[in-house]
């Protein structure tokens, strides 16, 4: 038999061109003018994002694009997943504004980029990198019980630089509703408090054209359930 060759074909595709979904970056300019107090109150006010929250402040709050399902959106924090493998999803509630440097938002199916918790899109929070020095307190009251508290301590020397922050919550979400279980009354909501501490830290070290980084963060919530 006659052995037919020809010159190779090569297939190659332009990457970023005809995308399955829709990308939008919010910088640390951007969060800043928003004027936004939360993570939860950041990502609300995007475009296709909705937040749903089961109750009043300091409820689980949790993401979803453009109809899906918060199981089908994957929340990543500097390239990490922090979907909860029973549930899939993530209390975003609990992430501090004051760490965030950029949040990238995927909105469509980007499986093929981050994987199956990533049918419905995916929000990565980068977290922050350059830091100057400063140092912030913060503190916000409300109704129901509600106080929230930030600390923020960044400061640079030489080769290193430093960030520190610490956030916490207390709500006792003690609210009054209409309740038809049996009569119709006024009834005072049980259970519906919440005490969070989330602590966050970087530290960096710069050589030449290199940073080297650690960080370490620590998140962690006491809440009720109402029934």
């Amino acid at each position: 038999a006659k052995i037919l060759s020809s010159e190779a074909i090569i297939v190659s595709g332009k990457k970023g061109e005809q995308l399955p979904f829709e990308y939008e970056s919010v910088s640390i300019e951007e969060i800043a003018n928003t004027n936004s107090t939360s993570a939860e109150e950041l990502l609300s006010n995007i475009g296709g994002l909705e937040v749903e929250k089961s109750a009043g402040p300091g409820s689980v709050a949790k993401i979803t694009i453009r109809g899906s399902r918060a199981n089908q959106v994957l929340i990543l924090m500097d390239g990490v997943p922090l979907n909860d493998g029973l549930s899939g999803t993530v209390d975003i509630s609990q992430i501090p504004i004051n760490i965030i440097e950029r949040i990238e938002i995927y909105k469509g199916g980007v499986s093929p980029l981050f994987g199956s918790g990533a049918i419905g899109g995916a929000v990565n929070i980068i977290t922050r990198h350059n830091f100057k020095n400063e140092f912030q307190i913060k503190g916000t009251t409300g109704a129901f019980g509600f106080y929230d508290g930030e600390g923020l301590w960044s400061a640079s020397y030489k080769k290193f630089a430093i960030h520190t922050s610490v956030k916490y919550s207390d709500v006792k979400g003690d609210y009054s509703y209409l309740s038809t279980v049996r009569d119709t009354i006024t009834a005072t909501r049980l259970n519906a408090d919440l005490q969070s501490l989330n602590i966050f830290s970087r530290i960096n070290y710069s050589l030449k054209n290199h940073q080297f980084s650690v960080m370490a963060s620590w998140f962690n919530s006491e809440r009720g359930f109402p029934g």
